[in-house]
């Protein structure tokens, strides 16, 4: 099984929404890591963070 190392920062808040950057690297159990990076804007709706055949990471809201 492939695993994820995930890291994530506030940036800033932009308008109405938060700005963060994560950082993925994975598979981060094997020699072949890949590292990606990306800046997402949030503002209460679901947003997919990474997504591939093996796994996604989103951020959502939380329920009500």
């Amino acid at each position: 099984m492939s695993m994820s190392e995930i890291e994530w920062s506030f940036v800033e808040r932009r308008n109405d929404k938060d700005v963060y950057r994560f950082v993925r690297r994975f598979p981060s159990d094997t020699a072949a890591v890949s590292t990606t990076s990306k800046t997402v804007e949030f503002s209460d709706s679901r947003v997919v963070v990474f997504e591939d055949k093996v796994q996604a990471i989103v951020i959502e809201p939380p329920t009500k």
